[in-house]
């Protein structure tokens, strides 16, 4: 208990400001192991979902949360799911991150084949990703040039699938399998395609 000596009277903490040292010892303290793996738990799950939400033809057996304590990508992918979305994803839920070492993790635990792709949170805020630059680059090219050359889907399929054949030719690889570039690419078309038609 304080104490504050005047006038030969003692004065005890109102039970307002008892609630408020308690309040701001509570904030002090580390979150326990438990806590966090469930919070790291949960953004897996989310990215997962956001995963399956991108490509109707995936099931949960083929985007599924990695159980803690595994080793590898933080979401496990069916073969079929990693020629649609080539990446192996590092999930960090958490206050303070150290974004270097997190990123050397991901890189640690990245699939043959796959592009790193760390997704970041903490309390009360937005999901953040981090893809390396040269790779998001050229696959924003890679997309500009096909809605550029074909603004409205009127060539042939085949022409299209040899333009971005050629487009991707620049792409940087972190060992990336083109094919599996491509089939992510030709989904991020349909989606934009979708989103344009409603708002059309």
């Amino acid at each position: 208990m304080l104490e504050c000596r005047r006038a030969s009277h003692v004065y005890s903490p109102t039970p307002l400001s008892t609630f408020a040292f308690l309040a701001y010892d509570k904030r002090e303290m580390p979150m326990k192991p438990s806590s966090a793996k469930a919070k790291g738990r949960l953004l897996q799950q989310c990215v997962a979902r956001d995963v399956l939400s991108c490509f109707p033809r995936l099931t949960e057996d083929d985007v599924k949360s990695t159980p803690m304590g595994v080793n590898g990508p933080d979401v496990q992918l069916s073969q079929m799911a990693r020629d649609m979305f080539p990446y192996s994803v590092e999930c960090k839920a958490v206050e303070k991150l150290n974004v270097w070492s997190a990123w050397e993790q991901c890189r640690t635990n990245l699939n043959k084949g796959d592009t790193p792709l760390l997704i970041f949170k903490r309390n009360r805020s937005e999901m953040l990703a981090v893809l390396p630059w040269p790779h998001l680059v050229e696959l924003l090219k890679s997309l500009h040039t096909i809605y550029h050359n074909d603004p409205e889907g009127q060539q042939g399929q085949q022409g299209q699938q040899s333009e971005m054949d050629e487009n991707l030719d620049s792409v940087p690889r972190y060992t990336i399998n083109r094919k599996r570039l491509r089939d992510s690419v030709e989904c991020m078309v349909r989606i934009l395609d979708e989103i344009d038609g409603k708002l059309q």
